[in-house]
């Protein structure tokens, strides 16, 4: 939910998000899911634990965090994914597939933390990160495009290509593999969304199904 994504857009990104939710088949038994928002800090909406039923996911989901605090901190957001969201203790099972879907418009915000974020991304996807049963998830990043940074006229060309380089290094070092990014646009996203759904859980409904 970075700053530079318009109220509009976060409202379509949400909705999306719920659409796909209301797709899967929830349950101890089939898919459980997680979440968190994040700008300069991570606003978790959503354990493994939390819910087992897709009507309390609905309303999690409703009050997830729309506007954190400026600022894009995808360094703390893979952190906590790995700390928290794909732990036993918040309701990870152990012997089963985890899938981590990053969604990003942009590189991490101060640029100075790039660092920390390309060796959480690294962290993130080590088996060795994790307890005994329990490995390490699929990751896929989807990018969109950044309205505010594209619309700035005065950023000197230098200061466009080192940022335009950080975003490279850091997309290219979350995914799991390179097939695993997906560039989307807030028109698109739903699209992009299912074909990472159906190449990941076998029990997704795809739409006409």
């Amino acid at each position: 939910m970075s700053y530079s994504i318009s109220p509009d857009n976060k409202i379509k990104m949400k909705k999306v998000i719920q659409q796909l939710l209301a797709q899967i088949r929830i349950g101890p038994e089939f898919t459980m899911v997680a979440g968190l928002t994040y700008g300069a800090e991570t606003k978790p909406f959503l354990y493994i634990s939390s819910f087992n039923d897709k009507k309390n996911i609905r309303e999690a989901t409703d009050k997830m965090v729309m506007n954190p605090r400026k600022g894009t901190a995808t360094h703390l957001a893979l952190r906590e994914t790995r700390e928290a969201m794909l732990r036993t203790k918040n309701g990870r099972r152990q012997n089963h597939k985890a899938v981590v879907i990053v969604m990003t418009d942009g590189c991490t915000n101060p640029p100075e933390k790039s660092d920390e974020t390309i060796a959480e991304a690294q962290r993130l996807k080590d088996p060795e990160s994790y307890e005994a049963g329990v490995s390490s998830p699929e990751v896929f990043l989807m990018t969109f495009p950044n309205e505010k940074l594209d619309n700035v006229k005065d950023l000197a060309p230098e200061e466009r290509e080192k940022l335009e380089g950080i975003k490279k290094r850091e997309f290219e070092a979350i995914p799991s593999k390179a097939e695993n990014r997906f560039d989307a646009t807030f028109d698109n996203m739903k699209d992009k969304l299912n074909l990472i759904l159906r190449t990941s859980c076998k029990e997704i409904k795809t739409p006409g199904q």
